[in-house]
């Protein structure tokens, strides 16, 4: 009864009377707002080919392939942060000459991601969580025309090639 009274002399003093008691005693809206999604930068193209899954690459002895993961810009010295939950398995030499390195890391349902051109900072088995820094960048470039960057690749369990852009796209920006 107190209530109506109230609305009741609100509306015999006028309406932003009125505005001034419902504001009063309204909450005001919730505010709903989705996080942004982090950005991560593919290597387009430069004189060393593209970045792109699936961009057509040539080996040294000229025999054809296709690239089997993506080329995420990155500076020399760069922290690199674990990009999903996993579980550090192996460290990698992808070329076998000893020049670079990289790391193999198995997510929860089993896929096994290879990051390439990085000195990592963890031991073989340690669990790493998303946003975890687990490694710092290498200079790939080295004084040649390619842009800095660290290979993202993933296998399923099965060892299927996954395109990484369909892996990442649901937690990153990639631009």
């Amino acid at each position: 009864m107190k209530i109506l009274k109230t609305i009741l002399d609100a509306l015999k003093k006028g309406l932003s009377s009125l505005k001034a008691l419902v504001s009063k005693n309204t909450a005001p809206p919730k505010k709903t707002s989705t996080p942004l999604k982090p950005i991560l930068q593919i290597r387009g193209q430069d004189a060393s080919g593209s970045g792109a899954f699936g961009a057509p690459r040539k080996r040294k002895d000229g025999s054809r392939y296709k690239h089997q993961g993506i080329d995420i810009k990155s500076n020399p010295g760069q922290k690199i942060r674990a990009l999903s939950d996993g579980i550090f398995l192996r460290k990698v030499d992808p070329y076998g000459d000893g020049k670079f390195s990289g790391m193999v890391i198995k997510d929860a349902a089993g896929n096994e991601q290879k990051i390439f051109y990085i000195n990592t900072i963890k031991k073989v088995g340690d669990v790493l969580e998303k946003g975890q820094i687990m490694a710092i960048a290498q200079d790939v470039a080295d004084g040649r025309d390619m842009t800095n960057h660290y290979h993202f690749e993933v296998r399923d369990k099965n060892k299927k090639l996954l395109d990484p852009n369909d892996y990442l796209k649901k937690d990153y920006k990639l631009v």
